[in-house]
C-alpha cells in the first residue's frame, strides 16, 4: 500500500475522499467537523467528509466515544446501558450512554 506522505492513510484513500496524498498535516484534518481526525476516521473505516457515516443519526465522535461503531447503522437502535432508552434517544436528549 502506497503511502507516500508517511501520515499513515493510503494515497488511494486520501484521493478518494479529497485529502492531499503529499501532505501529512492532513492527517490531523477534521473536515466535515465531527472531532474525529482524518487518520482517525481511517482507522475506524468512517467517511472524513461525513459526520454521520453510517446515517443512524449519532456522529462518529459520539459513537467512537460511546464504544459503538461509526459505520454500523443498527447501534443506534440498541440499548448500549440497558435503561431501556435506545442509544440515540439518549444522544437526542444529551444524557450518557454509561
Amino acid at each position: 500500500i502506497v503511502d507516500f506522505d508517511n501520515d499513515l492513510m493510503p494515497d488511494y484513500w486520501e484521493v478518494y475522499f479529497g485529502l492531499n496524498p503529499n501532505d501529512p498535516s492532513d492527517a490531523l484534518s477534521d473536515d466535515d467537523g465531527d472531532g474525529l481526525t482524518a487518520s482517525e476516521e481511517f482507522a475506524y473505516r468512517s467517511y472524513p467528509n461525513d459526520s454521520d457515516t453510517d446515517n443512524d443519526g449519532l456522529s462518529d465522535k459520539e459513537e467512537v466515544d460511546n464504544g459503538l461503531s461509526p459505520i454500523d447503522r443498527t447501534d443506534a437502535d440498541l440499548d448500549f446501558d440497558g435503561d431501556g432508552y435506545e442509544n440515540i434517544e439518549e444522544y437526542m436528549n444529551q444524557v450518557d450512554f454509561d
